[in-house]
């Protein structure tokens, strides 16, 4: 790091404030990003980061997998709104086993939840094999230590996936899936339910959920491929359900045309609309579509809207890690990775964004552009501002970097001390 880089962070965190007070001045300005900041910067892996913005205290949680240890852990840091510092890189499952695939909620009552899952074998010094679901909390002042949520005595090939959901004031759920089911436990305040049983009904695996105003969930997830040729059972298309509380909707095939879904994401807008958007990855072996975009329907009442291309369907375009997300207002906040796919591989993909207001999708923003691949892009809002956060560098040296809206978010200076320089005679 430059001697003096920390000064040039202060000015241009200055200097973007002043820039941020004038365009709230043009309702059509395009945001001000701040300077992206590495969180990790260490010399292991650092992948697949979720932040999310505490309401009450304003902070930053962001977690992320780590084998920078040696083995895969599970790394958080804290943006301290009050100090306007950051906490210091921490490795919170400290285990020698296979701690990977967090999922991180913080319920309106100002408490923040991590899950994660945990896999190990006797034939690598374990007592057995098995793998757990593990959680902590934040109360506001310390983390409680690890509790099990749930364990299964066998050694799966994969981790669980889990999503994090808050049904009423503090009415934390967590969503476990695996294996085209999923299962679901609650937090009663001080321990988790027992595990639901196993739902395999909706054939989808679950990809993100969204709560209304009425406490139904809203799910995005995904099934089975419509295409007709050989190859296309390698791919998945975008499903919806909504659960009313007492059942689930059948799953709604809602992208079966021209193209094999990637990735999907959904939110509710100021109106009770809700937004579903997937991206298709443009492989050459899909038999639908080589093309890749984001795509976006709306259900309003009952009736889906027609598919609408977000971004340009273009041949041997790469679009995923597509994630949307409402604000207070209801307004919508949509990121992705963008890149090109040559010789059957993804390669330079940047960071891209766009918001809605209500009416239509702003112009699209390219955030950070680099050399390296930028992916697994996370987005959080609150506050009238949007942070963001993804994995940057060679698929062997990921870093996570954030960059915000908001200019108070500084990188934490790091001063180093040097030596004198000591001559010495013969």
């Amino acid at each position: 790091m430059k001697r003096y880089a920390w000064l040039s962070t202060l000015i241009t965190s200055l200097l973007l404030s002043i820039a941020s007070v004038n365009s709230q001045a043009v309702p059509d300005a395009q945001v001000l990003w701040i300077e992206p900041i590495n969180l990790s910067e260490n010399n292991g892996r650092s992948t697949f980061p979720q932040v999310v913005r505490a309401p009450l205290s304003g902070d930053l949680h962001i977690v992320w997998n780590d084998d920078s240890p040696g083995n895969p852990e599970i790394y958080y840091r804290r943006w301290n709104r009050a100090t306007q510092t950051w906490t210091p890189p921490s490795n919170f499952s400290a285990s020698p086993w296979r701690d990977e695939m967090p999922s991180f909620w913080v319920s309106t009552d100002g408490k923040a939840h991590l899950a994660w899952t945990r896999r190990y074998m006797a034939s690598e010094g374990a007592a057995s094999d098995g793998t757990d679901i593990l959680h902590r909390i934040w109360d506001g002042k310390s983390w409680s230590v690890e509790q099990v949520i749930f364990h299964n005595e066998s050694f799966l090939p994969s981790s669980y996936g889990l999503l994090l959901t808050e049904v009423g004031t503090g009415q934390v759920y967590l969503f476990v899936i695996f294996g085209g089911g999923f299962t679901y436990t609650r937090w009663d305040g001080t321990t988790w339910a027992p595990l639901a049983d196993w739902n395999y009904t909706l054939g989808i695996d679950l990809a993100s959920i969204v709560v209304d105003g009425q406490g139904h969930l809203h799910a995005a997830g995904f099934g089975r491929n419509s295409g007709t040729q050989p190859l296309d059972r390698y791919f998945r298309d975008a499903y919806y359900s909504v659960f009313d509380g007492i059942s689930w909707s059948p799953a709604v095939n809602l992208s079966s045309t021209d193209g094999a879904a990637q990735d999907a994401s959904l939110a509710i807008d100021m109106d009770g609309n809700v937004h579903f958007v997937w991206s298709d990855l443009g492989s050459p072996y899909s038999s639908e579509s080589t093309k890749s975009a984001v795509y976006e329907r709306v259900l309003v009442g009952t009736t889906w809207s027609a598919n609408a291309e977000i971004t340009a369907p273009n041949d041997g375009q790469s679009v995923q890690d597509v994630e949307i997300v409402a604000d207070e207002s209801g307004h919508l906040h949509l990121a992705w990775a963008e890149g090109v796919i040559i010789e059957n591989r993804t390669i330079n993909n940047d960071v891209h964004y766009q918001y809605n207001d209500g009416t239509v999708w702003s112009s699209e923003e390219v955030i950070y552009a680099s050399p390296a691949d930028s992916m697994n892009v996370d987005l959080a809002v609150g506050d009238n501002n949007v942070y963001m956060v993804w994995e940057e560098g060679a698929s062997d040296a990921e870093d996570v970097f954030l960059s915000s809206t908001d200019p108070s978010i500084k990188a934490t200076p790091i001063y180093k001390a040097f030596l004198p320089l000591v001559v010495r005679g013969d």
